[in-house]
């Protein structure tokens, strides 16, 4: 009965993954299309759908990395925005979400609970009060503008307080017989041992930041400043044959990011308290 329900579950497993893995696999398979073969098969329709090419080219990725200069500008611009406001939100977050879980103070909980309120409201709630404020600042139209709202993000805070709590208070009274200081202590006790923690923090900050579609085209009027995940359709409508090439270069990013810190996702989000 056992090995039946092992065998069940491994192939409801394999199921899956083949469900989810399919459209990855057939849009790098159809990357290696030329574009004849591709119009053949997407646009005209006269040949079906494949996962082996008749011939395996790379004309796409010249034609797109190469020919079509425009397609880079604004990935980089999708570089910029995400390492910056993830570098930014690891700075910002984890000081304060180390005071809200360790530190006793008057006022805490109710900071904690403008936080989640805060967290819990949609885009479009705060969207004019983030507006008015950039505009005052004179910070519209500018890559500052997608950047401060998204680094002081009260989700990242949150995340990072729930694994802060499971953090032992042995070790920091411990560390307070060799320092008073707040600051040393979440630098060189905290932080070391809190880096599976922060790793995963990162990847989903890096990954949300990779797909912004409503901040930049709110916030920015230069469209030269826009990153890749608002131009990417109107960038394939004008040449449809590099659909495929364009879809992986545009998630390799996140998938490099996520295989290479994955296993700190798991161990980290085992240690939160909810």
């Amino acid at each position: 009965m056992r090995r039946l329900t092992s065998a069940v579950r491994l192939c409801f497993v394999i199921f899956s993954a083949a469900i989810f893995l399919y459209p990855i696999i057939w849009i790098i398979s159809t990357s290696f299309m030329g574009a004849k073969e591709f119009n053949l098969r997407y646009i005209t329709g006269q040949y079906g759908i494949t996962l082996i090419p008749w011939r395996v080219t790379f004309k796409q990725y010249y034609m797109l990395m190469v020919e079509n200069y425009r397609f880079f500008i604004f990935f980089w611009n999708s570089v910029l925005y995400a390492f910056i406001i993830t570098a930014m939100t690891v700075v910002v977050a984890v000081p304060a979400a180390f005071v809200l879980a360790k530190i006793q103070f008057r006022g805490r909980d109710m900071l904690l609970f403008l936080y989640i309120i805060i967290m819990m409201m949609p885009f479009q709630v705060t969207l004019v009060p983030n507006y008015i404020q950039l505009r005052d600042l004179g910070l519209l139209n500018t890559i500052w503008s997608i950047i401060l709202p998204a680094a002081f993000s009260s989700f990242s805070v949150f995340l990072l307080r729930q694994y802060f709590l499971s953090f032992p208070d042995q070790i920091i009274e411990s560390a307070r017989l060799e320092t008073n200081s707040v600051i040393n202590i979440l630098l060189r006790i905290v932080v070391p041992v809190s880096k599976p923690a922060i790793a995963a923090l990162m990847i989903v900050t890096f990954a949300e930041c990779w797909n912004l579609i409503e901040q930049p085209y709110i916030f920015l009027a230069n469209k030269n400043l826009y990153p890749l995940s608002l131009v990417f359709a109107d960038l394939i409508k004008e040449l449809p044959e590099l659909t495929s090439s364009a879809a992986v270069i545009y998630i390799t990013p996140v998938c490099i990011m996520f295989f290479l810190y994955k296993e700190f996702i798991a161990s980290s989000l085992g240690k939160m308290k909810w």
